[in-house]
């Protein structure tokens, strides 16, 4: 994949992979594509703030072949650029955005189920809840962020954090010595060396630290989960309950005030990205979760 993001990719698709590039809204989305029975499950895998397809890597081998897999990298993420500047690109913008596509790309609308994690759980419940599709959510980002976050990133201070010469400060102090380890360590989950090298280098892709913080900055999350209970019926939630990052007893409050139709379960360990750490155990999670959802 290539892309004026800054992240480029020297190796084709996977073996049985395609890669496509769409466009809807203004946003270019590029993803990588497995064909599988029309009757099949349909999955739309959405990564959080910050990654980009690779969060899924360790998972797919585990799903069955005649199913139908589709894995994004968010716009501002990975190789999808971000939109020009000045062009909002929060969750719900980015979420109709997706919903747009996969309408125009005639997903199933009963198999189609899409798997956000973190803040691509939020991702997909802008883009499923006028849709008839559902959405599984690991580690979902759905907490409302506190004051001093939303000062820091609201309107007044974004330009401010998101100028060049803020841009490259941050990506200098990304680059010192045990930053980006510590980062990777506050997420409780225990990964490779060679998935933490791939983060690294993704985190320091030029662009991508600047399409991540301007994701956040437009994102008005209280909003959409205020639109959103209506949709909440066709929500699964897995959170850790030791994730650092999005701590447990927050995601039970905020299904408790916003979605209080949406099934909440509990994982039992491996931090904020469990699902890297332990890809064998959650890919059947989801797999006994899915085939649920669809006999219903």
């Amino acid at each position: 994949m290539d892309s004026s993001n800054g992240f480029s990719r020297t190796d084709g698709p996977p073996e049985g992979w395609a890669h496509r590039v769409s466009h809807a809204r203004g946003m270019q989305w590029h993803q990588l594509h497995r064909a599988g029975d029309p009757r099949k499950p349909h999955l739309v895998l959405l990564h959080g703030t910050g990654a980009d397809h690779q969060s899924w890597q360790a998972i797919l081998p585990h799903w069955p072949r005649d199913w139908t897999l589709r894995v994004l990298d968010l716009p501002g993420h990975g190789a999808s650029p971000a939109p020009l500047r000045g062009t909002p690109m929060g969750v719900q913008e980015v979420g109709g955005s997706l919903a747009e596509l996969l309408l125009a790309e005639q997903s199933p609308p009963h198999e189609t189920i899409l798997i956000g994690h973190s803040a691509g759980a939020a991702v997909g419940l802008a883009a499923m809840r006028d849709q008839p599709w559902r959405l599984i959510g690991l580690a979902p980002s759905l907490i409302v962020p506190p004051v001093l976050f939303t000062l820091a990133l609201g309107p007044f201070a974004a330009p401010l954090l998101l100028s060049k010469p803020s841009l490259r400060m941050l990506e200098a102090a990304c680059r010192l010595p045990g930053v980006l380890e510590t980062i990777i360590q506050s997420t409780g989950t225990e990964l490779s060396s060679a998935r933490k090298a791939a983060m690294a280098d993704l985190l320091l892709a030029p662009g991508h630290l600047e399409g991540a913080l301007r994701f956040m900055s437009d994102t008005a999350l209280e909003a959409l989960l205020r639109e959103s209970r209506a949709a909440a019926a066709r929500l699964d939630l897995l959170a850790a309950v030791d994730d650092p990052w999005i701590p447990y007893a927050q995601v039970q409050e905020a299904v408790r005030r916003f979605l209080p139709e949406a099934r909440l379960h509990a994982w039992p360990g491996g931090g904020h990205l469990f699902h890297e750490q332990q890809p064998q155990a959650s890919a059947a999670w989801i797999e006994k979760c899915v085939r649920q959802l669809l006999a219903d």
